[in-house]
C-alpha cells in the first residue's frame, strides 16, 4: 500500500520556482550593470583607472586620437579655522566653494573590425575614465 505525503509539496514547488525564476532575472540585470567599465584586448583587460601607458601596453595604437582642453567647474572644501573668544578654541569648519580646474582629455577610438563592435576610450589627464561601445566597426 501508497501513501500519499501530506501537505501537497507541488504547490510548494511553485512558490519556490517563482522565486528562482526572480532570483536568475535579477542576477541576469544587475550582472550585466557595468559591462562597459571594461574591455578586452586579447587576453589583456582594460578598464577605468588604467593609464595611457597600460591601454597601449594592452591593446596597440588606437585607430584614431581626438584630444582637447577642458575647463572642469568641481567642488573643493577649503577649511579654515575660526578663533571663538568665549572658548578660547578654533573651530574647524568646511565651507563648499568651486574651482576651475583644467583637464586635458584623449578620446581614443578602437575599431576591432567588422565581427566586434567599436570602442570609445575617455582619459582625462592620462587616466581612462570612460569606456563606451559604439557601432560595428569596419
Amino acid at each position: 500500500m501508497i501513501k500519499k505525503a501530506a501537505g501537497g509539496g507541488g504547490k510548494e514547488m511553485k512558490t519556490y520556482g517563482k522565486y528562482a525564476i526572480v532570483i536568475v532575472a535579477i542576477l541576469f540585470v544587475f550582472g550585466s550593470v557595468g559591462a562597459d567599465n571594461a574591455f578586452r584586448c586579447g587576453t589583456q583587460l582594460v578598464g577605468e583607472g588604467d593609464t595611457r601607458a597600460e591601454v597601449i601596453q594592452k591593446c596597440g595604437e588606437p585607430s584614431f586620437v581626438d584630444s582637447w582642453d577642458e575647463e572642469l567647474i568641481q567642488r573643493d572644501f577649503g577649511t579654515f579655522r575660526d578663533y571663538d573668544p568665549r572658548t578660547g578654541r578654533y573651530e574647524g569648519s568646511r565651507e563648499p566653494f568651486l574651482v576651475k580646474v583644467q583637464v586635458k582629455i584623449d578620446l581614443w577610438t578602437y575599431n576591432l573590425g567588422s565581427t566586434q563592435f567599436t570602442r570609445y576610450l575617455r582619459f582625462e589627464n592620462g587616466i581612462l575614465k570612460e569606456i563606451t561601445t559604439g557601432a560595428k566597426g569596419y
